[in-house]
């Protein structure tokens, strides 16, 4: 009996001794690649060793040889077993996520492993606080325990060989069977004494354990080399693929500097080209210079002959009334007419000028007309234009010819009881729209033929003369005009409707201004 008594302490020492030598050399190791990788894998397995020789310290036996080399409060403490029992067992599990890259390949399954290490963790930490309360439970509570995380780890590890393709999967199955063997041999040898199997009980609960994990230490260092194997087929492969792209790039770099070898003779070619281009744009816009230099000499003269025809009927409206004998109209008359005559002087040199001017010239010639003819007819001019409305130019007395028309060869003309007169500014899409409209005799008076003379006489034909050389000489702006004739009921002349369309194309959008102050 006391034969067997120590044959029974000596070979669970053995394996004690064994295993913390082992384990501690093995943590040495690990702890020392981790320094020079520093890769979580390698800190993670390290704690694990670390936690797992506290356990086997904790259940080393006392002995005379070792009395001064351990504290006397780790053996037999199971505060401390339970304790680095289960946070040994939450490494191994944080361990095993990046050993077989099971984040890359179920982040569904990493994440679950991650909450079960982090559940042991605090299951370890509660134990560690609170052994003072429940220690006289210790051996309930460590059944429940073992029930469930086997339970876990069983069904985790069916998973895992089921969802994941890792070259070292083999070697992790393998080695977490011995772990969990190991554990569970133990925990049935510590939990009880019912086994009809006397060479059962010749180790302790512990040396089990200890068996379990040497081997799942041998079979987790031949998953850490066959890693480490990998990882080097992997490096080796990439750098493989890094100097074939060199050398393609090589290939491409030839490639290029032949075809920028090309593309400089044929940049040589094109400056070459674009030199005779320029030289022939210089010749075009010389032309173009002195071309643009006789339109505007044109426009000044077109503008100029605009002024002495209106003069000549301002002169003869002063005439019939001094025959008239009415000197005090007359009189109003001119001083009116002279007013007038410096705002035309003051644009006989200018290409273009704003709408509002343009508007204020008509309102003056209006104002003249009125009082010519004692205010014998209705004139309305309707600014419909927004305060934003950008700034618009346009020939000088581009609008007085029209208005001057329909005075004299509509409305005098009528023999209608009321005579109208009106302008509306509209705002549109593109522009302005201008509408002068009267309900004078109309162009078809006569025989339904336009007269010659009476309707669209010198002064319209300059203005439209002057619109189509203000579009050649103006890019962004762009001025048309429509002439049409209005018929009543009975299909006669009632009339005359001049639209004229200013709009924007292809330039800066004009300036802010004030056009509805016309």
């Amino acid at each position: 009996m006391i034969k067997d008594t120590v044959q029974y302490f000596t070979i669970s020492d053995a394996i004690g001794l064994v295993f913390c030598g082992a384990i501690t050399l093995l943590l040495f190791i690990v702890s020392f690649v981790y320094f020079k990788m520093h890769k979580p894998i390698y800190i993670y397995y390290s704690l694990f060793l670390l936690f797992s020789l506290l356990y086997a310290l904790t259940v080393l036996r006392e002995s005379a040889a070792l009395d001064g080399l351990f504290f006397d409060f780790l053996r037999g403490n199971r505060r401390y077993t339970e304790s680095s029992t289960l946070f040994s067992f939450s490494f191994y599990i944080f361990f095993s996520i990046p050993l077989i890259d099971l984040k890359a390949q179920s982040p569904r399954i990493a994440r679950q492993l991650r909450i079960f290490a982090i559940a042991c963790l605090s299951y370890a930490l509660t134990y560690y606080i609170a052994f003072a309360y429940i220690h006289s439970y210790h051996l309930i509570i460590f059944i429940a325990s073992r029930i469930l995380i086997f339970g876990l780890s069983a069904y985790y590890l069916i998973k895992l060989y089921q969802h994941t393709q890792s070259p070292v999967k083999n070697f992790f199955i393998l080695g977490s069977l011995c772990y969990f063997l190991g554990s569970i041999v133990a925990s049935i040898r510590f939990s009880t004494d019912e086994i009809p199997n006397y060479s059962f009980y010749l180790l302790a609960a512990p040396a089990y354990f200890q068996l379990g994990i040497l081997l799942q230490a041998l079979f987790f260092a031949l998953a850490m080399g066959e890693k480490v194997v990998v990882q080097h087929n992997e490096l080796d492969n990439e750098q493989r693929s890094i100097i074939q792209q060199l050398a393609l790039e090589d290939q491409g770099t030839k490639e290029a500097n032949r075809r920028l070898e090309e593309e400089i003779e044929a940049r040589v070619k094109e400056m070459i080209k674009i030199r005779e281009n320029l030289e022939e744009q210089e010749r075009r816009r010389v032309s173009a210079e002195h071309e643009h230099s006789l339109l505007k000499s044109e426009i000044q003269a077109k503008q100029a002959q605009i002024n002495p025809h209106f003069i000549f009927n301002s002169l003869n409206a002063i005439k019939y009334l001094i025959l008239q004998n009415e000197s005090a109209k007359a009189i109003k008359y001119l001083i009116t007419f002279s007013r007038f005559i410096r705002s035309i002087l003051d644009q006989a040199n200018t290409e273009s000028i704003s709408l509002t001017d343009e508007i204020a010239i008509v309102r003056n010639y209006i104002d003249l007309e009125k009082k010519r003819f004692d205010d014998s007819f209705n004139i309305c001019i309707t600014n419909n234009l927004p305060s934003d409305m950008p700034y618009f130019q346009t020939p000088p007395f581009l609008l007085q010819p029209f208005v001057e028309n329909a005075i004299w060869h509509g409305l005098l003309p009528s023999t209608k009881h009321e005579k109208r007169l009106s302008i509306v500014l509209d705002q549109t899409e593109e522009g302005v729209k201008i509408i002068v409209e009267d309900n004078g005799v109309g162009r078809l008076y006569k025989n339904g033929h336009v007269p010659s003379k009476e309707r669209g006489g010198l002064g319209i034909k300059l203005s439209l003369k002057r619109v189509e050389l203000f579009n050649l000489n103006h890019k962004t702006q762009h001025i048309s005009c429509h002439i049409h004739d209005l018929k009543d009921d009975a299909q006669r002349p009632s009339g005359t409707r001049i639209e004229i369309i200013i709009k924007t194309i292809n330039g800066p959008t004009p300036q802010k201004g004030v056009n509805n102050e016309a």
